[in-house]
């Protein structure tokens, strides 16, 4: 795929904009047989400092494992273009944007069975008429599809910020029995 293929798609997506603020999503961790592996949970809180779009990243996975890392994202000379940093990745990744989209290219440095993988994320976001993002990722390692990641987020109120990814997922639990 092309990100220039979405040029014309609206609403436009623009990372300093839409990840400003509290979101909130759920997703899951496909093998490259299409088996659902892992499910997780997840926050971003994001902060614009300066030139930079600092992500606060917190993951709940559905065996109780928790992780946060921080992206930093920062606007290139060229028009939609971005580099993004983190602990967490091999290198520096880049971010293209076009029309409603937004294409990641970056190597993730993931547990896996106890020993840390390097694996590479070919990420597609896909900022829908609702203000939500649909989010599929290929995920591969050496050239080969290991898998890939599929997830949904929508933005919060402020408010929604204050809680931990763990208690905002007991809320959403509660709240959902409480309905049936």
């Amino acid at each position: 795929m092309d990100v220039s293929e979405y040029k014309n798609e609206t609403p436009e997506f623009i990372p300093h904009e839409f990840f400003t603020g509290c979101l909130y999503g759920s997703g899951g961790y496909f093998s490259r047989w299409g088996n659902l592996k892992r499910k997780f949970y997840l926050s971003v809180r994001g902060e614009v400092k300066g030139k930079e779009l600092l992500l606060h990243e917190d993951l709940l996975y559905d065996n109780g494992d928790n992780s946060q890392r921080l992206y930093t994202i920062v606007r290139t000379e060229e028009e939609k273009k971005y580099r993004v940093t983190s602990d967490a990745m091999v290198g520096e990744g880049s971010i293209e944007a076009s029309g409603n989209a937004l294409n990641w290219n970056y190597v993730l440095k993931q547990e896996v069975k106890g020993k840390v993988w390097h694996l590479k994320f070919d990420d597609w976001m896909f900022l829908l008429e609702d203000g939500s993002v649909l989010n599929r990722a290929q995920v591969s390692k050496f050239g080969f599809d290991v898998g890939h990641v599929i997830l949904h987020f929508e933005k919060k109120s402020p408010a929604a910020c204050d809680m931990s990814i763990k208690e905002y997922v007991e809320k959403k639990l509660k709240e959902n029995s409480a309905s049936s």
